[in-house]
């Protein structure tokens, strides 16, 4: 717990994002209009929608990405390194 109120002490962007991811689900699960939802809570309109893009690009950059290695970088049989764990 000691090491999460010093990185919100120390990153005041740590508790903004936090705070603001926890409107932008607390609105979907409520299903209010983004309009209504900002009045009654007094948040910015132009902040939840800048705010929810930026959760919505984040969730769709892949977490991992495909990579191909060539044959030649293969370990051949005989090399010291196959069958080894690094």
């Amino acid at each position: 717990m000691r090491e999460c109120s010093i990185l919100a002490a120390e990153d005041g962007r740590w508790v903004a994002k936090r705070m603001w991811e926890r409107q932008v689900v607390r609105r979907r699960r409520i299903r209010l209009p983004v309009a209504e939802f900002c009045r009654q809570e007094g948040v910015s309109l132009k902040l939840f929608y800048a705010w929810r893009k930026r959760f919505q690009e984040t969730a769709a950059r892949p977490l991992f990405v495909p990579v191909e290695v060539p044959d030649s970088a293969a370990p051949r049989r005989g090399h010291p390194a196959v069958g080894k764990h690094l």
